[in-house]
């Protein structure tokens, strides 16, 4: 993500940032921010919708409240990473109740990243700018990888093994 928030950009290119928090007064506020960034937004009240949107729309980072009636965030988190589709994704956790203030918790859980609320709109911007190009970072050495395992087969196998038909004629 460009650090320019005003630079142009198609909705096609745009990184999609799902949050889902159970407060009506501050998830509008975060969905409201992260698009005035550049982002495209989704938002749910709950963990069953916003499991459901993610689902849906393979957001690039879920940012998700802790402390929520029926499934709580770190629920979502274990359901989420046990989703082949949705592993992969950035996942932040945040929470305003210090009983869940410890963000080593949250990481080993397997997330990404922890914000302790409040946070400021510019916090959470860097936040997401960090998780994303750490994401990218990811993706390019594992793409890098596959090209060199790829390569090696290649020149360790038998040439017939990569051209079946050769040993037909």
């Amino acid at each position: 993500m460009p650090d320019d928030p005003a630079s142009p950009a198609s909705a096609a290119t745009l990184k999609t940032v799902l949050i889902i928090d159970d407060d009506n007064r501050l998830r509008p506020v975060l969905a409201a921010a992260m698009e005035a960034h550049g982002f495209r937004t989704l938002a749910a009240a709950d963990a069953a919708a916003g499991i459901e949107l993610a689902r849906a729309n393979l957001p690039d980072i879920i940012l998700c409240d802790i402390d929520m009636p029926g499934m709580n965030g770190r629920r979502a988190l274990q359901t989420l990473r046990a989703d082949p589709e949705l592993a992969d994704r950035q996942f932040v956790l945040m929470t305003g109740n210090t009983a869940y203030a410890d963000g080593r918790v949250s990481m080993d859980l397997g997330a990404d990243d922890f914000l302790l609320k409040p946070f400021t709109i510019e916090d959470l911007k860097n936040c997401i700018n960090a998780r994303l190009k750490r994401a990218e970072i990811s993706r390019h050495l594992e793409t890098r990888v596959i090209d060199q395992l790829r390569v090696s087969m290649q020149s360790s196998l038998p040439h017939e093994f990569f051209t079946p038909l050769a040993g037909v004629f």
